[in-house]
């Protein structure tokens, strides 16, 4: 994850440094609406970032048009066609120097900030990051680095969410993709939880694609094991649409031919271990996952 902090040359104390994280929210209008709604504290000894806490509560989210549709932007939306933006060498400078350096405390407190005008709470914190300082002829950028081996992830993080201002978020981010091609509408999620480890996600929808026009109903089994292995299998795709039943049948057999990897939630030789993770899921999303050894 890269932080631009503006034009060299790097930012002396703590105080530079939080307001150039400010000013960094201020140049995406576009993503951020109110970027002095935010507060961030910093405290730095040498390339050494001893504390870097950003609180986003009451901060306005927007989710970019050019996200949803890559092909707005020149992005290639098919791996084998070339881009039509500019690469990267003619549209920054080659490093000219940098060190390498650790964030020993980072923390991320919104209660809530809006996304696309749902609320959204999240509380994150994490320890002993190491990151690099970057310098280029015009632009200075902090780089937090990937966890390794020798120092992995620790910390902690949990984000929250209205059901009914997720099911609308959601909504409002795939019709925005769609881009008129289609619509979705009436959308409902549920999760179950028969068992420590197992979880039954599910979910309906009003689909609109074309001529056709039906509602869909997802289902699946999620689990995790002591070794914190995650597994996804029964995925089934149906309707009580006569129309959309021979689809769904290619779909569902198609998902009975490829069942999904197992996915490792603890990979050490990456330096990233989830010790403990904990869905639920009523009137309220909430997620918490805790990171180290």
């Amino acid at each position: 994850m890269s932080i631009p902090l503006g034009p060299p040359p790097r930012p002396l104390d703590g105080p530079q440094l939080a307001s150039r994280v400010i000013d960094e929210l201020r140049r995406h209008p576009d993503v951020v609406e109110n970027p002095d709604a935010a507060r961030v504290e910093a405290e730095r000894i040498g390339d050494t970032i001893e504390r870097l806490h950003v609180w986003l509560t009451g901060v306005r989210f927007r989710v970019p048009d050019e996200l949803l549709n890559p092909e707005a932007t020149g992005a290639p939306t098919d791996p084998g066609q070339p881009s039509t933006q500019p690469s990267p060498a003619t549209t920054a400078e080659m490093p000219v120097a940098g060190s390498r350096g650790v964030a020993r405390s980072v923390g991320l407190l919104a209660q809530p900030a809006s996304v696309e005008g749902r609320d959204v709470w999240v509380d994150g914190a994490f320890n002993d990051l190491p990151v690099r300082w970057i310098e280029t002829v015009d632009q200075v950028v902090l780089e937090l680095d990937e966890p390794t081996p020798d120092r992995p992830l620790h910390g902690h993080l949990r984000a929250e969410v209205g059901i009914a201002d997720l099911e609308g978020l959601v909504e409002d981010v795939v019709n925005r993709g769609l881009d008129g091609r289609g619509a979705v509408s009436g959308l409902s999620l549920a999760l179950a939880r028969p068992s420590r480890g197992e979880y039954l996600p599910e979910a309906g929808v009003t689909m609109r694609l074309g001529l056709l026009r039906g509602r869909v109903r997802a289902s699946a089994r999620v689990t995790i094991d002591e070794a914190m292995v995650l597994r996804v299998d029964r995925v089934r795709l149906s309707s009580a649409n006569l129309l959309l039943w021979l689809p769904l049948l290619v779909a569902n057999r198609k998902l009975d031919q490829h069942e999904v990897e197992p996915f490792p939630l603890r990979r050490p030789e990456i330096g990233v271990m989830v010790r403990d993770l904990d869905v639920r899921l009523d009137q309220r999303l909430r997620v918490a996952a805790t990171f180290g050894p």
